[in-house]
């Protein structure tokens, strides 16, 4: 130990009412506090405020499920539905149609706006649906754009 006196543990201040003799020279260190005095008294919890009751949210709006064309109807707007296997004769994905008159029971046909192709689809023959009918089919897509009427161009002057 530092001036040859009895060492009463590792911080000889720490120890109640012991002072270990000091080396020439050497300095006193303060004396160590207990651990109570050393803790700060904490503030009262703070009340947060409640959160403010919200209203629930709307339900969800679902569109209606697409409804089979079941029977042969004339003029209702179409496109394909659940049983369709006839490939790109639609001009594909979500292209409108108009049914139209068909003599054989269980088949309507189609004439498709983008293409103006007509095929012949299943209204129920054998349990099939071909196709979903469209209550509210834009406009825009109900009949093709008429095709622009052709531009006289001038003649070229004689040379």
């Amino acid at each position: 130990p530092l001036g040859g006196g009895p060492l009463l543990g590792p911080f000889p201040s720490c120890a109640p009412g012991a002072m270990a003799p000091l080396a020439p020279g050497a300095m006193r260190l303060p004396r160590m506090l207990p651990m109570q005095e050393l803790m700060l008294p904490l503030p009262p919890r703070l009340a947060l405020p409640a959160a403010p009751q919200l209203a629930p949210p709307p339900p969800l709006l679902q569109a209606p499920a697409p409804a089979v064309l079941a029977t042969k109807k004339i003029g209702a707007k179409v496109r394909r539905g659940p049983d369709w296997c006839w490939e790109e004769q639609d001009g594909g994905e979500g292209n409108i149609g108009t049914s139209e008159s068909h003599s054989n029971e269980g088949w309507v046909q189609v004439r498709w706006h983008t293409s103006g192709e007509c095929g012949v689809y299943r209204v129920g023959l054998e349990g099939a649906y071909d196709l979903y009918e469209v209550a509210d089919a834009p406009v825009s897509i109900l009949a093709p754009a008429p095709a622009p009427a052709p531009v006289a161009t001038p003649a070229a002057p004689a040379a």
